[in-house]
């Protein structure tokens, strides 16, 4: 029987991964880590072999020794697709880190975006790591309303001076080198209901928003569009209904305007996972062959996002299974030179931060 329970786990997870979140029952299992089936795979093996070998003491049947062979191959297959899925091309591709160049210069924008989801960080350090980002657009979402907004945007604006701007904008940072020649904003809802007060958006449950943004990139590369979005986390709406009315605020909210500018890139926190089925509704906004995950494409490190204070099994599995929902899509046009994942200086995971940086760099395809 738990040889049998432990098949049906296997079976679960390459389900989950071909369907995603197509349909309603299909996203909860989904948004399971895979880290966690491979506990619960190898749980039920083991239970099985201990029932098994008690029950030949007794002089027992034979019965179920092919089916504990398969649940074995099944356990070390999601073994190897969990290990793959967290480090793939680790320090590989890439590695930014301390040895970050100006990439503006070679005919890259560098972009880096933040989520820190209300959490403490020594802004002093938050500067000086910044600044040997060399990005060229900064992103930041979601810092705490206690002082530490007005610190962060005074700090930003003593490193980043003349011809730099630098933007406070719904529960966001905006600092860029380039000139912003229009920024308007979309509060979005994951059940549909009516938008509130600017003040009080928050992007951890029915509402979200999205800052989109159009650059001037000078001789070199033209106008092109940055989207900033923190969308709606409401874990019990049907994450392709939520995503479909996302898109479809999007797409009037420029329909009376002038065609709005296919963004070059959407980045920022999705609050879905990588992969997601929901993700290709972006695709309407893109005149290719679609948007391109950056991580997907030059991708370095796994994991942007996990849930704080789990311990024992589940933290073990939770630290071994990809939490992307922080994501960078690049569209027609543009293609994807690095992208790495990683915690900022003056940042301490877990302490009120669960969510690492993103950087991107992208370049125009001739």
């Amino acid at each position: 029987m738990l040889a049998v329970l432990g098949v049906g786990v296997v079976v679960v997870l390459v389900g989950s991964r071909v369907v995603t979140d197509r349909y309603e029952w299909s996203q909860w299992v989904w948004w399971v880590p895979a880290g966690w089936f491979v506990v619960m795979g190898w749980g039920l093996l083991v239970g099985s072999l201990f029932c098994w070998i008690m029950s030949r003491r007794r002089g027992g049947s034979r019965r179920g020794a092919a089916l504990r062979w398969v649940l074995l191959i099944g356990c070390l297959g999601m073994m190897m697709y969990v290990a793959f899925g967290v480090r793939r091309w680790q320090n590989v591709i890439g590695g930014y880190g301390i040895h970050w160049t100006r990439v503006l210069e070679n005919g890259r924008v560098r972009v880096l975006h933040w989520n820190l989801s209300a959490g403490k960080v020594d802004v002093e350090r938050f500067m000086g790591w910044v600044n040997e980002s060399h990005a060229d657009v900064i992103l930041i979402a979601n810092a705490r309303w206690d002082g530490q907004r007005g610190e962060l945007i005074e700090g930003l604006e003593g490193v980043f001076g003349e011809g730099w701007t630098v933007r406070r904008v719904l529960r966001g940072v905006v600092v860029s080198r380039f000139e912003i020649l229009e920024m308007s904003t979309v509060t979005v809802s994951a059940s549909g209901g009516e938008g509130v007060d600017d003040d009080a958006m928050r992007a951890t449950g029915d509402f979200g928003w999205v800052v989109k943004m159009s650059l001037d990139g000078g001789d070199r590369f033209g106008e092109f569009g940055v989207w900033f979005v923190d969308l709606p986390s409401e874990p019990t709406v049907h994450r392709m209904e939520s995503m479909g009315r996302v898109v479809e605020s999007l797409r009037v909210e420029g329909r009376d305007e002038r065609p709005a500018l296919k963004p070059a890139l959407i980045i920022g926190d999705f609050n879905t996972v990588r992969g997601s089925a929901s993700l290709g509704l972006f695709d309407e906004f893109d005149s290719g062959d679609g948007y391109v995950d950056a991580f997907d494409a030059r991708g370095a490190l796994g994991g942007s996002w996990r849930p704080t204070g789990l311990t024992g099994l589940q933290g073990w599995a939770a630290g071994r299974s990809s939490w992307h929902i922080d994501l960078s899509l690049v569209g027609n046009g543009w293609w994807v030179d690095g992208y790495e994942l990683l915690m900022p200086d003056g940042a301490v995971w877990g302490e009120g931060v669960s969510h690492k940086a993103q950087v991107v760099d992208i370049f125009q395809i001739d």
